[in-house]
């Protein structure tokens, strides 16, 4: 079936070359987030929970993503759920003014393992340059967004890794 989907041969060799999109996220989110009683949300010592986006897959990888997880984000900030956003992906900053309406329910963080552009370039070909994303972040800290970097991806460093870049 998810071959069928994402028109690949194997869905777990060809994994990182296809998206599966759920554009009707937003809509299912809200249904549910209306049946369900705000009260019964599961509570810790520390207080409520938070909704992260993207810990697993960017949510703003293309337009079509960025749409959905504009859609489901409106959705969880309207029933005041407190939303975790990572991502690498500057385009982020086009939700600027839901984020800025959100308030302190929405923190907006991006993945920078190096300024060293060649070095990020070789673990993540296909990624935004550090800089881009550090600038995104800083467009949406002087907006007034809660913002946070992740080291991510980490490996394990040698000196032989450090000096071959």
């Amino acid at each position: 079936m998810l071959a069928e989907q994402a028109d690949v041969d194997d869905p777990q060799t060809d994994w990182g070359s296809y998206l599966l999109y759920r554009d009707d996220l937003p809509e299912r989110l809200g249904n549910i987030l209306e049946e369900r009683d705000p009260s019964e949300r599961k509570q810790t010592e520390r207080g409520r929970g938070v909704v992260m986006l993207s810990s697993g897959t960017d949510c703003y990888q293309d337009r079509r993503t960025a749409q959905i997880t504009r859609g489901a984000v409106a959705e969880l900030i309207t029933h005041d759920i407190p939303v975790r956003i990572l991502t690498r992906s500057p385009g982020v900053t086009l939700d600027l003014d839901l984020f800025q309406a959100a308030g302190d329910r929405i923190t907006v963080g991006s993945s920078i393992l190096s300024f060293n552009a060649t070095l990020v370039r070789a673990m993540e070909p296909n990624a935004p340059p550090p800089m881009t994303r550090w600038q995104a972040l800083d467009t949406l800290q002087q907006a007034g967004v809660s913002v946070f970097v992740s080291m991510s991806p980490t490996r394990r460093w040698t000196k032989r890794t450090f000096t071959s870049y």
